[in-house]
């Protein structure tokens, strides 16, 4: 092996070890951005449950009051 093949080589190797270095970068650029994401989507999930709590029970009431304005007019005819 000569000296250029050496030095061909050497660069190859750098170039390779430059481009794992930068995926490595991104790919914890992205795990960040993905743990801050779920960071910030935590409060508005738990403030979801209440809410479809509160729209499920608002709709059944609204069944019930359906249910008993018919049987009420029912009684008055």
């Amino acid at each position: 092996m000569d000296f250029e093949q050496v030095k061909a080589n050497h660069e190859r190797d750098l170039a390779h070890q430059a481009e794992r270095k930068e995926l490595e970068r991104e790919k914890a650029v992205v795990d960040a951005e993905r743990l801050h994401n779920e960071e910030v989507r935590k409060p508005y999930d738990e403030m979801a449950a209440p809410l479809t709590m509160h729209e499920e029970t608002k709709e059944k009431m609204q069944a019930e009051i359906s249910v008993l304005q018919q049987v009420n007019r029912k009684m008055n005819n």
